[in-house]
């Protein structure tokens, strides 16, 4: 991701992004290493890190940024993609499981940095109107695939079949 983020700085475009989580003691290294990245590629007005936060202090984060890119692999359903959504951040991801849920350009190859990085730029560019309303949709269907609402009607209908 943060090729890809060099990959628009050099392209011009005006962004910024923030990394939130604690590394755990078996991934300090690994996480010095990306601020060195950073700093390597002369990102460091741009990037930002932040230390883990609770819980309940993420629905603010995600509303205050345009996109939540989702570097999770296929298959792997990650709560952080629906926190986001529900949001109404815009998702980019390369998990193919959402294929039927979100705007095909805002889904990438895990395993090109051009391809991140042209959804990002879809993404950043999309007009208001489409990124409201795409929003819209997304925080719908998790409110009806995920919420916990479906869940106990889920668990109710498969109860009363036993």
């Amino acid at each position: 991701l943060i090729d890809v983020l060099h990959v628009l700085h050099r392209r011009g475009v005006d962004f910024c992004a923030s990394f939130y989580g604690d590394p755990l003691p078996q991934d300090l290294a690994y996480a010095e290493s990306l601020s060195r990245r950073v700093r390597e590629l002369g990102l460091t007005s741009l990037v930002s890190f932040y230390s883990g936060v609770r819980n309940d202090a993420t629905p603010a984060i995600y509303a205050s940024h345009v996109v939540c890119v989702n570097l999770s692999p296929d298959g792997l359903y990650d709560k952080t993609m629906f926190e986001a959504i529900s949001c109404e951040t815009l998702l980019v991801a390369s998990n193919i499981a959402l294929r039927s849920v979100i705007d095909p350009a805002l889904l990438f190859d895990a395993n090109s940095v051009e391809s991140l990085a042209d959804a990002l730029l879809y993404a950043l560019n999309m007009p208001m109107e489409k990124r409201q309303g795409l929003a819209h949709k997304y925080r719908a269907f998790v409110a009806r695939e995920h919420s916990l609402a479906s869940l106990a009607e889920r668990l109710r209908s498969a109860f009363m079949h036993l």
